[in-house]
This record gives C-alpha cells, sequence and structure tokens, in this order.
C-alpha cells in the first residue's frame, strides 16, 4: 500500500489523502515517526485538514505522546464543531 501512495504523491505532491493514507500505512507497519512527517506535510499545505490532525492524534496517542495528542484532538473538535462523533 506504501508504494501506491508514493506513485500518488510523485503526481502531485499536494494530494493530501494520499499523504494521509501513506501516513495511515506507516502507522499500520510500526513506522510512526515517518507516518507523522506525512501528516506534518499534509499540514504544511492544509493547516485545516482535520483528517490530518485525528491521524497525527491518533499516532500521538501511540506514542505515548498523550499531551499532543489531545492538543491536536482539539484541533479538529475546532474545526469541525458539528461533528458529534468527536465530542
Amino acid at each position: 500500500a506504501i508504494e501506491v501512495y508514493d506513485s500518488a504523491i510523485e503526481i502531485d505532491d499536494e494530494l493530501d489523502q494520499a499523504w494521509i493514507g501513506h501516513g495511515i500505512a506507516l502507522r499500520e507497519s510500526g513506522e510512526l515517526d515517518v507516518a507523522l512527517e506525512s501528516f506534518d506535510i499534509v499540514l504544511s499545505f492544509d493547516p485545516t485538514n482535520e483528517a490530518a490532525y485525528f491521524s497525527r492524534s491518533i499516532t500521538h496517542y501511540i506514542l505515548g505522546d498523550l499531551d499532543q495528542a489531545i492538543e491536536d484532538m482539539l484541533r479538529v473538535i475546532e474545526l469541525s464543531p458539528e461533528n458529534n462523533n468527536l465530542h
């Protein structure tokens, strides 16, 4: 799966769903720090991307960085206050 996302990113390096999928695939393979980099890339060109904050929050939680996980999840809620699934 990582290779498919890499190919999509080569075509369009600002394709947010490709970067998020890339990060999730990396997280699932245990490459947590590299996964965080993928989510950070999305946020560098789309600082209001809820999915990137959400995915980054989960990754921080897995790493045991609860403060950062909470900060990212609060940002998701701030960006999407109408989403009752988040609070």
